[in-house]
């Protein structure tokens, strides 16, 4: 009997249609989520999908302040949180929510018209890709250095991140990474 495995160019399908699919994650990726999920068994009343919702609530749910402020501000505001509280699993978690076992589902958080009159309908899957698409880099070369300038020495950390760097900066990332690595999601 042949292997019922998916063919090179299905993955690769795949992919294109969904790169934040669980599959497709680096195991640093994978770790982070893992960690967030795990903090559902210890920890009375969190559940992944309420903390993620909430955390995005928080910066895209005031439909006054987001209008205020705009999109590059509040992006950016939830960007500094993910990095200080060491958040990233719940923003790669919410990157495919609606493929995953979450009751919740992609949830529209709200509409943001912006100054040309188009109405968005910001969500959570919405959100979160932003988030890591635009906001965090999520490559590991420092392609924002060609600034030799005698400030660089200092970084700042808001400003040189990436995803895999703030994954493994997660305190309780060495404790799951090797167990993780062949994991599918619904091994968590």
């Amino acid at each position: 009997m042949t292997d019922p495995r998916m063919s090179d160019s299905d993955d690769f399908a795949s992919y294109l249609h969904n790169p934040f699919s669980f599959r497709f994650l680096s195991p640093e990726e994978k770790t982070a989520i893992v960690i967030c999920k795990r903090t559902e068994r210890f920890v009375t009343g969190y559940f992944i999908e309420n903390e993620c919702l909430e955390l995005l609530k928080k910066y895209f749910g005031n439909k006054n302040l987001l209008e205020k402020n705009g999109l590059r501000i509040q992006f950016q505001n939830l960007k500094r949180e993910v990095i200080n509280n060491h958040l990233i699993g719940l923003i790669l978690y919410g990157t495919d929510i609606q493929n995953t076992n979450s009751k919740l589902g992609n949830v529209e958080i709200t509409k943001y018209i912006t100054n040309s009159g188009n109405t968005i309908s910001l969500t959570i899957e919405s959100i979160t890709r932003i988030l890591i698409k635009e906001y965090i880099n999520d490559s590991d070369d420092d392609s924002d250095n060609n600034n030799s300038n005698d400030n660089n020495s200092i970084r700042n950390k808001y400003h040189n991140t990436n995803v895999k760097k703030l994954c493994r900066g997660d305190p309780l990332f060495n404790k799951y990474f090797e167990s993780v690595k062949s994991m599918n999601l619904r091994d968590i």
